[in-house]
């Protein structure tokens, strides 16, 4: 099959496959088996594990039900990284209270500080592993997520807090 049979390129068949074999095991390590995607979601438990594997491709459909249904963090993640954005999996709760606020706030103060001494850590020596790199990218993605939160909470509740 040549590239202007199918219109799409081959490495984004192979993202679009990792991708599916990624959401497939994902759902799987969290518990989901491929009868329960089966009943929650539609197609044959056969079909499922044919996306396990790599073997046939689910409908944009099939694909956005096993998302909904199995909430697969580590796959978005990897989605959104290929769309050049970031993922947050909020965190449940819907109190936008000021108490829920300053406790926001606070968690926003504490991951900064964990990533100015974690790279401070890592700058001791003049250099940085990637070992403190992979550590550092940590951090700083706990701080974004922190912030994210407190602006969804400040979003969620702004119509409280306008005057």
């Amino acid at each position: 099959m040549t590239r202007s049979q199918t219109g799409i390129k081959q490495a984004h068949r192979d993202c679009a496959e990792d991708i599916l074999k990624d959401l497939m095991r994902e759902a799987n390590f969290n518990g989901y088996s491929d009868r329960d995607l089966e009943n929650m979601v539609g197609r044959s438990w056969r079909t499922h594990q044919n996306y396990r594997n790599g073997d046939g491709k689910p409908s944009v459909e099939g694909f956005i039900g096993i998302i909904r249904v199995t909430k697969p963090v580590q796959t978005m993640k990897k989605l959104c990284r290929q769309a050049n954005g970031y993922f947050i999996q909020l965190d449940g709760g819907t109190d936008c209270s000021a108490s829920s606020i300053a406790t926001r706030i606070s968690d926003i103060m504490k991951e900064t500080a964990d990533v100015v001494s974690v790279a401070a850590e890592s700058l001791r020596d003049g250099r940085v592993t990637d070992a403190e790199k992979k550590r550092l990218s940590r951090e700083i993605d706990e701080a974004i997520e922190a912030l994210l939160r407190a602006q969804i909470c400040l979003d969620d509740g702004r119509d409280r807090y306008d005057e």
